[in-house]
């Protein structure tokens, strides 16, 4: 599925994250039973499944920290790990639609990662509801690596009002590819992307119709 170079960028990617680790009461996370699912965690596991693959990956002990943790399982990881496939999948199909991305809820930064494997991007637009993640991504895809990224802290909830100096999904005027993964788009504006011609939109592994 990936190349040699492209695996290193992974692992590469997911070190990054392991290294600069957000604290779990500052990040995107689940706390039940005594149980915890934080975004960090969750982008690593999503490393090594793209690195292993899916069969591999179940064999694959969780390591010490999420062992016996209700709200992480392998079957929870490779659904997700799906959906990136089938992303990455469509994005390649679809890559020649524009040179413009818009990554919804960007996280640490994995589909942004991903995408730059298909091809170089003239404007990556991203946002999440973090400042914390958003100075992460800024770091190591701006800063690190160098990409054409405009990144602010913005959930999806208040995107139509303020976003990165475009007018919500129903103004975007300019021809982009969007990508969502397990994102908080309501009905209203599911409907607004897919309504806009100047958008094709990839949501949780399929375009959205």
């Amino acid at each position: 599925m990936f190349s040699e170079k492209e695996i290193l960028e992974i692992r590469n990617f997911i070190q990054s994250v392991n290294s600069n680790l957000i604290p779990v009461d500052q990040q995107e996370a689940v706390i039940k039973e005594g149980h915890i699912w934080c975004a960090d965690w969750w982008t690593i596991e999503m490393g090594k499944i793209l690195i292993y693959g899916e069969d591999a990956y179940k064999l694959d002990p969780l390591p010490r920290v999420l062992k016996n943790n209700h709200l992480f399982t392998h079957e929870y990881q490779v659904t997700t790990g799906n959906f990136k496939l089938n992303m990455l999948k469509l994005l390649k199909e679809h890559k020649d639609y524009s040179d413009t991305l818009i990554v919804c809820e960007c996280g640490r930064g994995m589909d942004i990662l991903l995408a730059n494997m298909v091809k170089p991007w003239k404007k990556i637009y991203c946002y999440d509801h973090n400042d914390l993640v958003i100075n992460e991504v800024n770091k190591y895809f701006r800063d690190k690596l160098g990409l054409p990224i405009e990144a602010a802290m913005n959930p999806s909830w208040s995107y139509d009002k303020l976003h990165l100096n475009l007018k919500g999904y129903a103004g975007v005027d300019f021809k982009a590819i969007l990508l969502g993964n397990v994102v908080h788009l309501d009905p209203e504006q599911k409907e607004a992307i897919k309504n806009n011609p100047n958008i094709l939109a990839i949501i949780d592994g399929e375009i959205l119709k």
